[in-house]
Order: structure tokens, then C-alpha cells, then sequence
């Protein structure tokens, strides 16, 4: 069976004509953010709060710690701003995406299900889980 690609910001992101050189996770913040144009993007993170990445509907994202908006997350900036909040209580500053360790695997067996909304995970599941529910379902690797 032929693995189905999860996909990432950088997949749905492109660049910017006219902002050359900022990541995906930027770019989300400058397409979708109303006061980038004001203020720029944020210039530091806080460290202090962490935003998980899990798959959606085999997409990489990250829910924002404080209100309902999701993102699509970046595989290569591992930053989240939410351009619904704008991180307010987080005091307007990224903050750190936690990717999984076995981000490879969870891949893998995501990518092996039928269909896109067949393809979720989070960071409670272990990557067991996934290979079970594969099984049960029939889906073969």
C-alpha cells in the first residue's frame, strides 16, 4: 500500500512576494494575522507555555493553548502564534511547539489509512496505539 503524505505549513504555505526568507509559521502570521501589518511579527517567545503538534485529517497542527483556533503546524519553525488571540495570554509572544519524538512512524502509519479523516493523532496516543487501531481496521502497512 502506497503511504499517503501528512502534511505540514510548509506544504500549504508558500512564500510570500515581497517577504522573502520567513518560515511557514511566519508566513501564517502574516496572511492571517490582522496586525501584522501594524506591528510585525513577534519578536520573542515564551518559554514558559508549550503547544503540542498532532494530525488532523492528515494534517500537522497545533491548537492553540487559550482559545478554539488551529493551525497548520511547521515541521521546520517550531513556533506557534495564534492569529485569533494573539497569544494574550501569553504576552503576545510565540511560544514552543512540542513535536513527537517518533514523528517518522506516526507518519507512517497515519499515512497507510484510506482516507484523510481516518488520519488523526494526538499526543496522548502512543505510536502502539496507532499500529493497533491499523490492525483492527484492517489497514495493512
Amino acid at each position: 500500500m502506497m503511504t499517503a503524505a501528512i502534511f505540514t505549513a510548509e506544504d500549504k504555505h508558500h512564500p510570500i512576494p515581497g517577504l522573502p526568507g520567513l518560515t511557514a509559521a511566519e508566513r501564517i502570521v502574516a496572511t492571517h494575522w490582522p496586525a501584522f501589518h501594524r506591528s510585525g511579527l513577534p519578536s520573542t517567545t515564551n518559554h514558559s507555555v508549550q503547544a503540542y503538534a498532532e494530525v488532523n485529517h492528515g494534517r500537522w497542527t497545533i491548537r492553540c493553548p487559550w482559545c478554539v483556533t488551529c493551525h497548520n503546524a511547521s515541521a521546520e519553525d517550531h513556533r506557534f502564534f495564534c492569529t485569533h488571540c494573539s497569544n494574550g495570554a501569553g504576552g503576545g509572544q510565540w511560544v514552543s511547539v512540542i513535536w513527537p519524538e517518533e514523528r517518522d512512524e506516526i507518519e507512517t502509519l497515519l499515512g497507510n489509512r484510506p482516507l484523510p479523516e481516518q488520519r488523526n493523532w494526538v499526543p496522548t496516543e502512543t505510536v502502539e496505539d496507532l499500529r493497533r487501531e491499523n490492525i483492527e481496521h484492517g489497514v495493512v502497512a
